[in-house]
């Protein structure tokens, strides 16, 4: 990664918003698991990589010197709201305040505080940052609208007029947001991911080679950005899924997903910090107020912490078994059915979130720009069910779970579905890693 830092970015990488980042891991759920504990990066070193990608890219396609400025520090910012453990953290609160949006979040930092100060003192208005951000070809939601962001901020009414004024036209934010978010942000995920996990050498170059492709062949035409090689941006979004599946929502990582969030809820609830001082936290103050038994099955890893007692496909749901196994009412009834006998906090159920989506990609065809919808949702074959109980519970007990539950989960299976629990926590295509 090539960067150096203009005086604009110095200044704000000595912003205490920034260096919390240092201290915010990707990927809480990798973190605390046997397979992912060295792979997690911090906030810090993916935005920096992001910046990188994505002054790069303005400068590969003839934007002026301060567009590539303005693309670099929106990559540096872009996740600058973070809680801590990621999105597990953003989860572990949505419950007390009816939702948080590190993007949403994130607008609001860049337009106050020290990260405000820096970009003035630069000769660079937040708006000029927010708009970048905060723009959404498809739908500009009310929470992204920028005068209202600056408003709530702070801002003057004239003052935001004055600044709107001076943006480029939607096409080209699109055209710098494209930039950002696409171009840039899934690339350096990929890229990073890919070369700390144990996958097989080959298909680690595959991955560079396939996100080098897709970087390069972006351009600019009558304003839009175009990307010619889709063949490497559909690499890009399966690499992206096959990382995840491995890792990040990896059984394991849903397990820990689980107990993340949990814990998460259970030190506001007791009063030990609220919602407002935990976004403003580093992981490791964050950690110190979990109750003992969430730190200890955290630090010594789920795998080690907890026993899968029932896992599935999601394609081997029925379906009525489909349509619950997402809703929350179907963790209480899953909890419930043991509570006789299991104290709640030891039985966890994690569920394969699919993050993806279908995206949009602009590229020539006939000398014509033309927009491809290209899939990047997780199928139901490589998403999973995971129900676990804590190894502080009596293994006689444990086994008396695997019955009991085996019983109720009869009504949501296909008759055919095969219980995964003995392998759920090993890799899920071994195709794709070193043999042991």
């Amino acid at each position: 990664m090539n960067f150096s830092p203009s005086q604009a970015e110095i200044d704000l990488f000595a912003t205490e918003e920034i260096s919390r980042l240092h201290q915010i891991t990707t990927n809480a759920s990798m973190q605390f698991t046997l397979r992912g504990r060295n792979l997690s990066d911090t906030r810090f070193e993916h935005s920096l990589a992001v910046a990188a990608d994505a002054g790069r890219i303005a400068e590969q396609l003839g934007f002026d010197q301060r567009e590539a400025q303005l693309v670099r520090i929106a990559g540096l910012l872009h996740d600058v709201a973070h809680p801590p453990f990621a999105h597990s953290g953003e989860y572990g609160i949505s419950t007390f305040n009816n939702g948080f949006d590190h993007d949403h979040e994130g607008l609001y930092r860049i337009a106050t505080n020290g990260i405000a100060e820096a970009l003035l003192n630069n000769g660079i208005h937040p708006v000029e940052i927010i708009a970048i951000l905060a723009t959404n070809s498809e739908e500009q939601a009310d929470n992204f609208n920028v005068e209202k962001v600056l408003i709530e901020a702070g801002y003057s009414e004239e003052e935001v007029k004055n600044a709107l004024s001076k943006l480029p036209d939607q096409e080209r934010l699109e055209a710098l947001n494209f930039i950002v978010k696409e171009a840039a942000d899934r690339p350096a995920y990929v890229r990073m991911d890919s070369a700390k996990t144990n996958i097989l050498p080959e298909f680690k170059e595959r991955i560079a080679n396939f996100t080098r492709r897709f970087q390069n062949s972006i351009s600019s035409q009558n304003g839009k950005i175009v990307v010619s090689d889709l063949e490497a941006a559909r690499a890009v979004l399966a690499a992206r899924r096959l990382l995840y599946q491995e890792y990040a929502q990896h059984p394991a990582g849903t397990v820990t997903d689980e107990v993340l969030i949990r814990a998460v809820r259970t030190a506001i609830k007791s009063g030990a910090v609220t919602e407002e001082e935990f976004v403003q936290m580093t992981d490791a103050e964050a950690f110190k107020l979990f109750k003992p038994h969430y730190q200890r099955w955290l630090s010594n890893g789920i795998e080690e912490s907890f026993e899968p007692v029932a896992a599935f496909r999601l394609s081997d749901l029925n379906e009525e078994g489909r349509k619950i196994v997402e809703r929350k009412a179907f963790r209480r009834m899953v909890r419930n059915y043991v509570a006789d006998y299991i104290p709640k906090d030891h039985i966890v159920v994690g569920v394969t979130r699919d993050y993806s989506k279908h995206e949009k990609v602009n590229t020539t065809r006939d000398g014509t720009v033309k927009t491809f919808s290209l899939d990047c949702s997780i199928p139901d074959t490589h998403r999973f069910l995971t129900i676990a109980v804590s190894k502080d519970i009596p293994e006689k007990v444990r086994e008396r779970v695997k019955q009991d539950l085996s019983e109720f989960l009869k009504q949501y299976l296909k008759n055919d579905a095969q219980n995964l629990r003995a392998v759920i926590f090993d890799n899920i295509d071994d195709s794709f890693f070193n043999a042991a």
